[in-house]
């Protein structure tokens, strides 16, 4: 037996959870392990950035990883019909899994229960969502890996992170940056996510009293996000979403579009709702660093543009 003077660091309870540079990073390193002749399914909403590309499709594309994509529903849940018949025909190595804007998909257990009858590993993508790395998870880990992504919600710049539920062969290399590790140890989570969630049950509150039928609330089920990325609304068409844009840019509000653009593997004519749902979608900024003061001029321009349209 050695009692050694000092704690070595090998037993500090998180050494399943790695810091990478990106989300994107992340995802690579998954699929760069192990054996040759990877193939992987991805939901069919996927955008595509002129600026900084696509987040989910790169890595893939980085690891000449075979990938495919399953149909989603209007809500962006996974199409369980779609992914069985997928996983069935193009007999994926992994699956790939997206909460957008910060919701858990509605289906997502359900999901669960039809990939554990295949042998695929599963990623669950959580960029939209930091939930994972707080120190008390809302929900249980279900998937082999999970990635997030640190600057979405931190403003860190760069910086992700993957969870390892099963144990590899190969280990994790940890890739962020000095900065942005040194922006998160300093970042309060749970204050973070108190911000964005009285952010966004202002607008919510005040968002019911309009009656307008431009736009409404993008989740039709009117389910709740663990911890809001922003506020998703879905726009009559195209045309009105890009009226709404302008004026909220006007009044000094930058509103984005996730995703206005698809990646161009996605034909609108093979996946008819993924084209739709980024022709009509718009994400009102919440996070942090918004006051209510500036929420009222939010609120005051959409009432605007309701009373106009």
């Amino acid at each position: 037996m050695l009692i050694n003077k000092e704690a070595s660091g090998s037993k500090n309870g998180r050494d399943t959870l790695y810091f990478t540079k990106s989300c994107r990073d992340a995802i690579k390193q998954i699929l760069v392990r192990g054996s040759e002749n990877k193939s992987i399914l991805i939901p069919a909403y996927v955008g595509l950035s002129l600026e900084e590309g696509s987040g989910i499709l790169d890595p893939i594309k980085e690891s000449n990883v075979t990938f495919a994509f399953y149909e989603i529903d209007a809500q962006l849940d996974p199409d369980l019909k779609s992914l069985g018949y997928m996983i069935a025909s193009f007999k994926p190595t992994h699956v790939l899994l997206v909460n957008y804007f910060g919701f858990l998909n509605s289906n997502r257990i359900h999901a669960y229960e039809l990939l554990s009858k295949h042998q695929v590993s599963v990623i669950e993508d959580f960029a939209h969502l930091i939930e994972p790395i707080r120190a008390s998870r809302q929900f249980p880990m279900i998937a082999d890996f999970e990635v997030v992504s640190l600057h979405k919600t931190l403003g860190a710049g760069v910086g992700g992170g993957a969870i390892i539920c099963k144990s590899l062969s190969e280990l994790f290399i940890d890739t962020i940056s000095v900065e942005s590790l040194r922006i998160y140890a300093k970042s309060d989570l749970n204050y973070i996510s108190q911000l964005r969630w009285r952010n966004y049950d202002y607008l919510q509150t005040h968002l019911d009293y309009l009656e307008c039928d431009c736009f409404q609330t993008f989740f039709s089920d009117h389910r709740k996000p663990i911890i809001p990325l922003n506020f998703p609304i879905r726009l009559r068409n195209t045309k009105m979403r890009h009226k709404l844009y302008e004026m909220l840019v006007d009044a000094g509000i930058f509103p984005t579009a996730l995703y206005h653009r698809l990646v161009a593997e996605l034909d609108p004519v093979r996946f008819p709702i993924s084209a739709d749902v980024s022709q009509r979608i718009l994400n009102l900024p919440t996070h942090q660093d918004i006051e209510i003061r500036e929420l009222d001029v939010m609120i005051e321009t959409l009432k605007n543009f309701c009373h106009a349209h």
